[in-house]
């Protein structure tokens, strides 16, 4: 079911990207996702049989309903996901940043209170008993550092007092910088969901699939001939050391140096995304222009 979740995903992410004009040729698509699929993230997604593929598959759904300006169905969406898991809450926050001051901003308001509201009334007992006794003994769960197979930045509280709070913080403003310019639906929705699972106290490297589709979108940009190729590539390069190639160092490259790593390069693409408007002209029109025919 994981497999078949992860390659029907890839097929929704495809189509995303050819709505905005950014798809790569699907030869050469279908064979980066064929390749993410054999990587340390899914194959640990794989041996620990986890859902987390079910968020995976319904985050491509939700950026194509968002495309659509089906923002009814994306607040139900994300109300679901953030029932289910709870780290998808940064992905509303962010998205609806991303949707503030748009015609979008209300609808998707509207069905996150209407939606979430209804779920906590029918099953108040399960989500009280999640509140008061779940969701706080993980809270105060720790990874060790050197298991290499976690990306909680909050552990760097640990080397220095409130580095890892303050290491969070920079990385929500920063996807808070690019949700609130607008500059691209998609780079949002990517780098919204990349960032999502670096905010807890427990957090294991399958949720690491999370950054796929982040990936995908700097592979896409790459083959487009507008400016700023270099810093795209590099961007790519990099990702591909920091978040693939460098954990087959074992030990040496758990903990600290990881954490800052990771959080390192995140930072960066998000302040590379937010000041590459020309890049996503045209999708950025697209979308606009949805949405004032759904209003309209």
């Amino acid at each position: 079911m994981t497999l078949t979740l992860f390659g029907v995903a890839g097929y929704l992410l495809y189509c995303a990207f050819q709505n905005e004009d950014l798809a790569l040729p699907p030869i050469l698509y279908g064979v980066l996702w064929f390749l993410f699929g054999l990587q340390f993230p899914m194959l640990f997604t794989l041996e620990r049989a986890t859902n987390d593929a079910y968020i995976f598959f319904f985050f491509m759904v939700g950026v194509l309903l968002s495309q659509k300006s089906k923002w009814y169905w994306v607040g139900f969406l994300l109300v679901g996901l953030t029932a289910y898991k709870i780290y998808p809450a940064f992905l509303v926050i962010l998205i609806a940043a991303y949707s503030w001051k748009t015609p979008s901003f209300k609808k998707l308001i509207m069905a996150l209170g209407l939606f979430g509201t209804v779920l906590f009334v029918f099953f108040w007992e399960e989500h009280l008993s999640y509140l008061e006794r779940v969701l706080p003994q993980w809270a105060a769960k720790t990874a060790s550092f050197t298991v290499g197979l976690d990306h909680v930045i909050l552990n760097m509280n640990q080397v220095v007092p409130y580095m890892g709070t303050a290491m969070c913080l920079v990385l929500l403003a920063v996807g808070l910088r690019l949700a609130l310019q607008g500059t691209s639906h998609l780079a949002v929705w990517c780098y919204a969901f990349a960032i999502c699972t670096f905010f807890q106290n427990t957090s294991f490297d399958y949720n690491l699939i999370t950054t796929y589709p982040l990936f995908m979108l700097l592979a896409a940009l790459c083959f487009q001939k507008k400016e700023g190729q270099e810093t795209i590539w590099a961007l790519l390069i990099s990702g591909l050391l920091v978040f693939f190639v460098a954990r087959h160092l074992g030990t040496f490259y758990a903990g600290s140096i990881k954490y800052i790593a990771m959080w390192l390069w995140l930072v960066w693409v998000g302040f590379a995304l937010t000041g590459r408007p020309r890049m996503f002209q045209a999708e950025k029109m697209a979308v606009e222009t949805g949405d004032e025919s759904k209003s309209s």
